[in-house]
């Protein structure tokens, strides 16, 4: 059986994957690297590039990653994750968990070959140094049955890394490449169709407590929990630090005060 992805924003690629008898997915090499050689990401500032089967986290094929991040046998993805910056893993993990249930959710964005998703991320160098990296990935698509099988992403170099660099940035999915690589560098206010998605997400996950939703419902109803004979300042403050600690494991985001992120979910569609 052979499956086709149509496109690569901004170019056309197609890809040609078939079936192994075993059921594992095997990416036709030569004609995937030619068309891959023709896309956009490739320059300036190219590092490398993989896809990943979705279901088993295998690395279906990889280009330039031993170059750039030391790995000599590339099979998993966790080799990947390893050489994120231990910092950034929770924002990575959750908003590849979002990206993947709205493409499940919307096929045209695999299938248009319009969509792209964009993240920057700072990730472990050959030389053990970290350096700033911003990837752009399209979806994989089985033209028969609609399923997602993998991502295909190409990673471009984007600058050195320091740790005072961790201004709020949040991945967006882009149509037709029409927000400039030029402003990843900055928060870039992401789709409200990708933000509504994490909110339920986050919502599903149990991702705030139920202490920690009540303090952060009453900021943004200007109703705020305050110290009382079963809620002493300790603990509540205790429950404050929590959230200010989810800010910034998943959305690299360093508010004043649990109150600015409660108006920062509300605004970004991410609290109902």
């Amino acid at each position: 059986m052979k499956l086709k992805k149509q496109g690569f924003s901004p170019e056309a690629l197609v890809i040609q994957l078939m079936h192994h008898q075993d059921g594992s997915i095997l990416l036709d090499k030569p004609t995937f690297e030619l068309f891959l050689s023709e896309s956009d990401y490739l320059k300036p500032n190219y590092a490398f590039a993989l896809a990943v089967e979705m279901k088993t986290q295998n690395i279906l094929w990889h280009q330039k990653m031993k170059e750039a991040l030391g790995i000599a046998e590339v099979r998993f993805y966790e080799q990947f994750l390893q050489r994120l910056h231990p910092a950034y893993a929770d924002m990575y993990l959750f908003w590849s968990a979002c990206l993947f249930e709205i493409c499940q959710k919307f096929p045209a964005l695999v299938t248009s070959g319009d969509y792209t998703y964009h993240i920057k991320l700072p990730l472990r160098q050959l030389d053990g140094r970290y350096s700033w990296y911003l990837q752009n990935s399209t979806g994989i698509q089985c033209k028969e049955t609609g399923q997602l099988l993998s991502f295909l992403s190409i990673f471009n170099y984007n600058g050195s890394f320091y740790a005072s660099d961790a201004t709020p940035f949040l991945p967006f999915i882009a149509y037709r490449n029409q927000a400039p690589l030029s402003q990843l560098n900055r928060f870039q206010p992401i789709d409200e169709t990708v933000m509504r998605f994490a909110g339920r997400l986050m919502r599903e996950q149990n991702f705030f407590s139920p202490m920690e939703t009540q303090i952060l419902t009453g900021f943004i109803n200007d109703k705020p929990i305050l110290p009382n004979a079963s809620l002493s300042r300790h603990t509540l403050n205790g429950h404050h630090k929590k959230i200010l600690q989810k800010a910034r494991n998943y959305f690299l985001y360093e508010p004043k005060d649990a109150k600015s992120f409660g108006f920062f979910l509300k605004e970004h569609h991410l609290w109902t």
